[in-house]
């Protein structure tokens, strides 16, 4: 694991580190960092790629998480929140927000200090070009997005526009599939990722493009306050 670059200004305090994965190999060493019931749902999963995600970035947050808060990785109480992020109890003092994503070889986590921040999100993809994301653009993306992406002339374009879209949505802490429609995103060239909502309630997004990792997209996205009513998931 590394720490990775991040734009200039991005909130003082905020860190992101890069894990490589590899695939190939059951991340026996990551394992020993799991509780049982983190185990019991990585034998869960079929497909041994899916289990060095879930067990590699699980067992790297706790070792990150314990270094910051002086504390056993295992003996943290991480539990899975709205929509399945991890986090710690509300009850545990002052806990620094983070976030995590992995896709293909890489993952990311995001985290920051109680106070800098209340909620972040970050995402990265696989930028796959053999994918025909013609197909799915109407369905993900809203009208100004897509007339956005009409005008980039990236190649993997539209995987810009997703990780800063489903970082932007991983920040609020809602429904990914429910909340499509009312969250837009323009990546711009300076590297900023413009988000726009116009729902009552829904609190300022702030995101930005990251370095990725050759043949992927990368985001980060953060929020200063809370939601000013509940949002349905």
């Amino acid at each position: 694991m590394q720490a990775w670059p991040l734009p200039e200004d991005v909130p003082a305090g905020l860190e992101l580190w890069c894990l490589p994965l590899d695939l190939a190999v059951e991340p026996t060493e990551g394992l020993r960092l799991l509780t049982s019931e983190e185990r019991a749902r990585a034998a869960r999963l079929r497909m041994r790629a899916d289990r060095v995600r879930f067990v590699a970035t699980r067992g790297a947050l706790r070792r990150l998480l314990g270094a910051r808060l002086g504390c056993d990785p295992l003996q943290l109480p991480l539990v899975t929140g709205r929509q399945g992020k991890p986090g710690l109890p509300e009850s545990w003092p002052q806990p620094p927000v983070f976030n995590v994503s992995h896709a293909g070889g890489f993952a990311l986590m995001a985290l920051a200090p109680a106070g800098v921040i209340d909620r972040l999100g970050v995402d990265i993809e696989h930028c796959d070009r053999g994918v025909d994301t013609r197909e799915i653009e109407a369905s993900v993306l809203t009208l100004q997005e897509r007339q956005g992406l009409a005008l980039d002339r990236r190649p993997d374009a539209f995987f810009h526009y997703w990780v800063g879209k489903e970082a932007a949505l991983k920040a609020l802490g809602i429904g990914l599939a429910a909340h499509l429609p009312g969250l837009s995103v323009q990546p711009t060239p300076e590297g900023r990722v413009t988000v726009s909502h116009a729902l009552q309630g829904w609190p300022a997004v702030s995101a930005c493009a990251l370095q990725a990792p050759t043949g992927y997209a990368a985001a980060l996205a953060w929020c200063h306050s809370h939601f000013q009513q509940e949002i349905p998931s």
